[in-house]
Formats: structure tokens, C-alpha cells, sequence
């Protein structure tokens, strides 16, 4: 399933929701109601950014150094009665979603992060933690959505670098956009292998594509 939402006037709606297969997180004052999950109510660093900072997998809640005390309260308390393991990384790139994706197979980060982090990944995860940038960017989780179906990869990271990752995630994807022509395609999308969320200003022919790779059952 599909749901267009936007963010106060904002269509980047991977940078202020999470959702996976029982929990939807959201920041203050959101209009999205999604009844059918478990709901938690959450800031980053006082902001409503939520999406860009933290990383929410279907068993596991990944967040920064420095939040606020109140949002580290109920990360430990809110998030860990909804059956999640909480872990805080020790990176200084508190960015998390743009610099890390966490694939079913493998995790991709941005090279630029610190060894040690790369080996909190690759114990919290138990996978491959893999150095990558695509094209010219090294912020790879800004480039790459994907569930258990298959993967968007935005067009800026360039058309060479799709079989690559085809064989490294284990899943056929695409070149693409969402967001009419935004190739930064992870801030433009938040959900689950059933539902996602898009932004309201994706084109058809967007939506077609993604739901070929990523929702093939609806």
C-alpha cells in the first residue's frame, strides 16, 4: 500500500517519520495517523527530524550521542516496551540514516566514518559492514531505500552503480527518483516491506516503478 503524506508543507517525509512492520514514530504536531501501529512520539536534538538522525529496523532502534535527556528517556523506556534493542552509536556524524543503510544482507557506510563506529555496526547487526560511496557522494544512506522486495537507488549515484549493488544487497533495484525528481531518494519514503510512505509530490510514472520493485503484492 501506498499513502502520499507531507511534513508541514514538506514532501521529504523520510526525514520525519520511521516505520517498520509494528511501530510508527513520528515527531510533534503530525497530521499522519496510522491506526494500525504501535505509536511513539519522539524528537531529535529538540528537532522533528527523526529521520535523518536515527535508524529504526524491525527489532533494532540505532541513535546519536548528545540527545536530549527526555528523548534519551524515552528511547530507553517508550521503545524498549515496543520490543526494540536501543544502541547508541559513537560517531560524531550524528546524520545516522544518511551516512549508514542497514540492508538485509549487508551494511553500507559512508567511508568517511570511524572504525570503531564500523565495528558497533557489525556487532549490533551481526552483518558485513561494507565502505562504499556512490558516484560522488559519500552520504550512501541518503541514496538507497530498500525492504525485502528490492531497492530504489537514487539517479545521483550514477547508473554504474546498480549491478554492483544488486550483488552486495542480494535484491534486483532501480535507478529512479521520488518526490518529482528528487534523486536523494531515501528522504522521500519511510516504511516496510507492506506499506510505504511517499512523498505527495511523487509522479505516476515514480510510483509505478517503485511499486514494480518494492511493492510487487499491491
Amino acid at each position: 500500500m501506498i499513502i502520499r503524506a507531507h511534513h508541514k508543507n514538506s514532501d521529504l517525509v523520510g526525514l520525519y517519520y520511521l516505520l517498520n512492520s509494528n511501530i510508527f514514530i513520528y515527531p510533534y504536531s503530525t497530521k499522519l495517523e496510522l491506526d494500525e501501529y504501535n505509536k511513539v512520539e519522539l524528537t531529535a536534538y529538540g528537532s522533528d527530524m527523526i529521520g535523518l538522525y536515527y535508524i529504526l529496523k524491525e527489532d533494532v532502534f540505532i541513535y546519536p550521542k548528545n540527545l536530549l535527556d527526555r528523548e534519551i528517556e524515552i528511547i530507553r523506556n517508550s521503545l524498549n516496551r515496543e520490543g526494540l534493542e536501543t544502541f547508541q552509536l559513537s560517531t560524531n556524524r550524528n546524520a545516522l540514516s544518511n551516512n549508514i543503510h542497514i540492508g538485509d544482507r549487508v551494511v553500507l557506510v559512508n567511508p568517511r566514518m570511524e572504525k570503531g563506529v564500523k565495528r558497533e555496526l557489525s556487532d549490533i547487526t551481526g552483518k558485513e559492514v561494507i565502505e562504499i560511496s556512490l558516484g560522488n557522494y559519500s552520504t550512501v544512506g541518503s541514496l538507497i531505500y530498500e525492504n525485502r522486495y528490492g531497492f530504489v537507488l537514487g539517479y545521483r549515484a550514477g547508473e554504474d552503480n546498480l549491478k554492483r549493488l544488486e550483488e552486495l544487497l542480494g535484491k534486483q533495484g532501480y535507478v529512479g527518483s521520488l518526490n518529482s525528481g528528487f534523486g536523494f531518494v531515501r528522504l522521500c519514503v519511510v516504511g516496510n516491506s507492506e506499506v510505504s510512505i511517499i512523498g505527495k509530490s511523487t509522479t505516476g510514472i515514480e510510483e509505478m516503478r517503485f511499486r514494480e520493485y518494492l511493492l510487487p503484492n499491491n
